[in-house]
């Protein structure tokens, strides 16, 4: 490359102070009047182009000089060709520029310098030309040609870089080669060496720009935890003096999206409005159609319908001069909104259109991420093997370019697929393969929609299947996922209530303590409700069952004295609801054993001779695990005994029917465990005993037999002090005889 007018020093150069750059003087644009006129323009800027040639690294060295510039307009093509650094100055010192008329001029300039064999000049001004595709985002095509060239042009270079400013400025273009190629080879060596840079590289606009192409990387990367060190660490500096607007709106931008993807929605929103207000401060309106594509993604990752909607209207705006890359985005949103809302068959139009704007656009990632959007709109309107297809395709994507969250989000929504078409090990191990990403990466959103009851019923499985615990728990606290099984223990609820047995009260995991008698009452409301199965009581009902003895407003006044005690007891989290009259346990807040028993019983009485042995050894597990004792085995209120009784018998009418379903698919031995274990939890349980004698008797174990109804026998000696009945005695005469 021909040598630049900068000193060198040891064969690195060192950049000039700028101050006679600074005092560039303006050059007047007159309208022609004669040969003079035209003339004494072209004079002007042959001088601004030699002033720029001997300053353009110091210049690029000090850009808080930058505004004190003094050019012309942006030049024509014809001009840059004659002078390339005024036509290249032009577009950088610009706070905004129309990126279709700066990648003409930025062409004919570039064409200048390899005339005359300027490569930096040429270097420059390439990576200025691919970086306008970010803002554009036309048909991305012709970048394959400006990147090629750029390779070229940075192999043929041997010497040092002018300055680590002129490095990052071509460095920055890196941002759009994201759109077109994520897996080039140049972005992997650029980001190692960005991030030596950025420990060195003072704060103002270079380090703005290089610590933009960084996050930009880590976040379609799925390195999220990079991304947000970068943003932590120039947050600050974004507001300093004399950064171009169009940095800062476009730093903007990039932390909106890392606020998306990490769940971190009101400081992604907050840059939006940030970037927004720059956008009218400034007058970079073209920027703000950007902005709003990204406060609708942030406001649908927050399930906000209506804030959604505001910013598409502020997209819908620009739409008619967008370009395709434009349309695209606003076709996107609408898919998200369109799926929000319910609106299944509306949301499938939108996701096609974008697909197919997007194909013809070109971009690996987009593509892919577009094809997920596609495929879970598929999956809620039920086309589960459509769906498959689309996320497969993405899924090669995201393994070819090695994009962390893409791949995540195609397992798990791929996982959905194969429960849904009763494919329980294949969506298992693809579960397996999601969530062992999300763990490791720390994952808290998926590509394209987050999809609550799917990600839910999703949690819930890996909860079941020991998957990744700690990570699932904390992905259900950060996004607040609802449990779609009010039986399954180990979601990680804000409250477990224990009512078989002894009566215990957990929060977040730890039990409650507290001394002395006085807190009686306020937990006797929460054991009251576990009486009723969980449901919900009139609050005179339960004024005349925990304070029989008190009238009117006396009764009603220890109730609300009560109900405030519990809540001093349980701090933030809720465990008992006022709604209209009736008192219930917090719904999604509290997990009870009471009502857990009864769900599973249900799908006890539900199942019938075509249930699977799995099937019914997992409830029958899950039915032992709740009842281990009978309710509030030490408590002696009348309102307690009845609900014990009741509980009992619903425990043992299904144990009895579960054993004879068991029986029946000739799985002795797990009968016995059953019933053996349905008799140590409720000891008195005659009518189990009997079932337990019967079957033994079945498979020739008269031995078996005679000591269980001995042990029955014991049982009811030492706990009621009766003796077995007729029935079960007759039955013990038949085996001894056997």
């Amino acid at each position: 490359m021909a040598d630049s007018p900068d000193e060198t020093v040891n064969g690195a150069r060192r950049a000039r102070a700028p101050q006679a750059a600074a005092g560039l003087t303006p050059v007047p644009r007159q309208r022609a009047r004669g040969v003079s006129s035209g003339t004494d323009a072209a004079a002007g800027l042959a001088q601004t182009q030699a002033v720029l040639a001997q300053s353009t690294w110091s210049l690029m060295a000090h850009p808080e000089a930058w505004p004190t510039l003094a050019l012309p307009p942006i030049v024509g093509s014809e001009e840059a060709r004659r002078f390339p650094w005024v036509a290249y100055w032009s577009v950088l010192r610009a706070a905004s520029v129309a990126p279709a008329l700066a990648r003409v001029q930025l062409e004919a300039a570039s064409e200048a310098f390899a005339g005359c064999g300027e490569r930096w000049g040429e270097l420059l001004c390439c990576a200025a030309v691919i970086e306008t595709f970010h803002d554009d985002e036309e048909s991305l095509e012709p970048l394959d040609a400006w990147i090629t060239r750029l390779q070229s042009l940075l192999a043929r270079e041997d010497r040092p870089w002018p300055g680590v400013e002129v490095e990052i400025q071509v460095m920055a273009c890196g941002i759009s080669i994201i759109l077109r190629d994520q897996a080039h080879p140049l972005l992997a060596a650029w980001v190692q060496r960005g991030e030596l840079l950025m420990r060195k590289v003072p704060r103002g606009l270079h380090r703005l720009r290089l610590a933009n192409f960084l996050v930009q990387y880590f976040i379609w990367h799925g390195n999220f935890a990079k991304a947000g060190a970068i943003i932590d660490a120039v947050r600050s500096s974004v507001a300093d003096s004399g950064l171009k607007p169009i940095e800062a709106i476009h730093w903007y931008q990039s932390a909106a999206t890392h606020a998306r993807f990490v769940a971190d929605h009101a400081p992604g929103l907050d840059a939006v409005a940030a970037g927004l207000a720059l956008c009218d401060a400034e007058g970079c309106h073209n920027q703000a159609y950007a902005l709003h594509a990204k406060g609708a993604a942030l406001a649908l990752s927050a399930l906000d319908a209506e804030r959604a909607a505001q910013h598409l209207e502020g997209m819908r705006a620009f739409i008619e001069v967008g370009t395709p890359g434009d349309q695209t985005h606003y076709w996107y949103a609408l898919t998200g909104l369109a799926l929000l809302r319910g609106q299944t068959k509306t949301a499938l139009e939108y996701a096609r259109t974008t697909l197919t704007n997007s194909l013809e656009i070109g971009g690996a990632y987009r593509t892919a991420v577009h094809r997920v959007s596609l495929a879970q709109v598929l999956f809620c309107a039920g086309q589960i093997e459509a769906a498959a297809t689309e996320l497969s395709a993405a899924l090669a994507i995201g393994e070819q370019i090695g994009a962390g969250l893409l791949r995540f989000s195609c397992h798990a929504l791929l996982a959905a697929c194969c429960y849904e078409a009763d494919a329980q090990a294949d969506g298992d191990r693809a579960l397996e393969h999601a969530l062992d990403i999300g763990a490791h990466e720390q994952y808290w959103s998926t590509s394209a929609w987050w999809l609550p009851q799917v990600m839910a019923q999703l949690a819930a499985r890996a909860l079941r299947c020991g998957l990744q615990r700690d990570y699932v728990s904390a992905l259900i606290k950060r996004r607040g996922l609802r449990c779609p099984d009010p039986a399954l223990r180990v979601w990680p609820w804000p409250a477990h209530v224990f009512g078989c047995g002894r009566f215990a009260l957990q929060l977040d995991g730890a039990p409650l303590r507290f001394e002395g008698k006085a807190q009686n009452k306020p937990l006797d409301l929460v054991k009251l409700l576990l009486a009723n199965g969980g449901r919900s009581l009139p609050v005179a009902r339960v004024i005349d069952a925990l304070w029989p003895d008190s009238e009117g407003d006396s009764a009603r006044k220890s109730f609300d004295a009560a109900l405030l005690r519990l809540r001093r007891l349980t701090g933030a989290i809720e465990i008992v609801q006022l709604d209209g009259g009736n008192l219930g346990l917090a719904p999604g807040q509290v997990w009870s054993d009471v009502v857990a028993l009864h769900i599973v019983a249900g799908r006890i009485e539900a199942a019938g001779s075509g249930t699977a042995l799995a099937e019914l050894d997992d409830l029958a597990r899950e039915l032992l695990a709740l009842y281990r004792a009978p309710f509030l085995e030490h408590d002696e209120a009348p309102w307690v005994i009845e609900a014990r009784e009741r509980l009992r018998a619903r425990f043992i009418g299904s144990v009895d029917r579960l054993g004879r379903l068991l029986e029946a698919v000739g799985a002795g031995a797990d009968t016995i465990s059953l019933y053996e274990r349905a008799t140590d939890a409720d000891p008195i349980a005659e009518s189990l005993y009997r079932r337990l004698m019967q079957l033994h008797l079945s498979l020739g174990q008269p031995a078996e037999a005679l000591r269980s109804y001995r042990r029955c026998r014991d049982m009811l000696s030492i706990m009621l002090g009766l003796a077995p009945s007729a029935e079960t005695e007759r039955l013990a005469r038949e085996i001894g005889q056997s």
